[in-house]
């Protein structure tokens, strides 16, 4: 299911929400909650004679990846903690195997870890690539019969541990040849005017992107004072871009309580398997404007004022003069 629905091979086919459903129940029926199974993967629910390994929880995790749990659900760190506990295991069909000497179940673990992103894990209290721990068991094991002749073979004893069943597990998991479901959605947002002095209308223009590596269909926006938008697009493949506009009515009332307008729209992508992806970007408008400037006064008047200032004081020194002469005289 996740090949049909990866963007990557160009498939993009959307997996039915009760199948996703159904899959949802299965996980929970065949991962173990107790005992020294918890976390990993039973065989089936009505055949559990064969107990939980590797194999069947690298599986599991792939099961997550597809119904959208992440990393830090605790469904997938239980799973985790499951192959760390027995990553020093061989490989074995029955309960509590390992990795070690099965091809398949190395690509079955590379195939959940994979899918999510997961690239480390800790096993004796060391963090480890668990990578480069199965890569280079890959390389040391593999058989050469000539200079153009190379194969591996299974050593655990299962039906399918063929050279050229087990070449092939080795090659695709040293490949990593599993899309990850990463999806992913950005948008931004600008106010044109970014402030006002006077009422009017603030035009907001958004861009929605998809930056995940899934198609996002439908693709909305909403902003919490423009209400929703209308972009150019409705459903966006990886790298794809949409965009809208909106307005908002600035009031008088506004502008005299001097506070500025600040807004957030809010996109919404629904990818074909798990939870919809959100991203938000905020614009603040001012309102207010910058202070008037102080009018200046013509500069006749300027010049006037002037000329009646220094008439006064003419005046005033010639009355001062003429109050001396006459105490003199």
């Amino acid at each position: 299911m996740g090949y049909a629905n990866a963007a990557l091979y160009g498939f993009n086919i959307t997996i039915p929400a009760a199948t996703l459903s159904n899959l949802s129940t299965w996980i929970t029926t065949v991962q173990a909650t107790s005992g020294p199974d918890t976390g990993g993967s039973i065989y089936s629910p009505t055949y559990n004679y064969f107990g939980a390994n590797i194999y069947r929880t690298g599986a599991l995790l792939y099961e997550l990846a597809l119904v959208g749990e992440t990393p830090a659900s605790p469904e997938v760190q239980a799973a985790v903690a499951f192959i760390e506990n027995y990553w020093g295991n061989n490989a074995d069909e029955g309960d509590l195997g390992g990795w070690i000497g099965d091809y398949q179940a190395m690509f079955s673990l590379m195939k959940g870890m994979q899918s999510l992103g997961i690239d480390q894990i800790t096993v004796g209290g060391n963090t480890i690539s668990w990578f480069d721990d199965v890569a280079n068991y890959i390389v040391a094991n593999e058989q050469v019969v000539d200079a153009s002749h190379c194969y591996w073979s299974s050593v655990s004893g299962e039906p399918t541990g063929t050279p050229i069943l087990s070449t092939a597990w080795a090659l695709m998991t040293l490949e990593k040849s599993v899309p990850q479901i990463a999806p992913g959605i950005s948008v931004t947002k600008v106010a044109d005017p970014a402030s006002f002095a006077a009422p009017g209308t603030v035009t907001y223009s958004y861009t929605v992107s998809n930056i995940g590596n899934v198609t996002l269909d439908p693709v909305t926006l909403v902003d919490d004072k423009a209400g929703p938008v209308t972009l150019s697009a409705s459903s966006l493949a990886p790298g794809q871009s949409a965009t809208g506009t909106a307005t908002y009515d600035i009031t008088q009332a506004m502008i005299d309580a001097g506070a500025a307008i600040v807004n957030t729209a809010t996109a919404t992508g629904h990818p074909p398997i798990g939870p919809d992806v959100t991203a938000t970007a905020t614009a603040t408008v001012t309102a207010g404007g910058p202070t008037p400037p102080v009018p200046e006064l013509p500069t006749a008047l300027l010049l006037g004022m002037g000329f009646v200032a220094l008439a006064g004081v003419a005046v005033g020194l010639s009355l001062l003069r003429r109050r001396r002469e006459a105490r003199i005289g």
